[in-house]
């Protein structure tokens, strides 16, 4: 039973018939999103300036540079989703109505 018996057996286990063969599967892909040229209007605008101002008055502020924004006043320990929106800026206040971070568009 030599070593050649072992080789000749190594080949026969490779040999397969084309009824075997696996299907491969043909993967999904994403589909790919087009945004308007608008979406994107106010991407990364930020207001540091309006920290330490009471809210209404960091609003108004806010509405002054980009009046196409939606601003939502919350508190700091308030749970929020970590959804991105270009038109929605939050505006994290203290339990004094403080602006405490400094609001930034998403």
């Amino acid at each position: 039973m030599g070593s050649f018996f072992f080789k000749v057996k190594r080949e026969m286990v490779k040999v397969r018939s084309p009824k075997k063969r696996k299907k491969t599967k043909v993967g999904r892909q994403q589909p790919t999103i087009r945004r308007r040229l608008g979406d994107l209007q106010y991407f990364g605008w930020r207001w540091p300036q309006v920290v330490g101002l009471p809210a209404h008055e960091a609003e108004r502020r806010i509405k002054q540079d980009c009046p196409g924004v939606y601003c939502e006043v919350v508190s700091v320990n308030a749970l929020l989703t970590m959804c991105y929106c270009t038109h929605r800026v939050r505006i994290m206040v203290d339990r004094y109505g403080k602006v405490v971070k400094p609001p930034h568009v998403g």
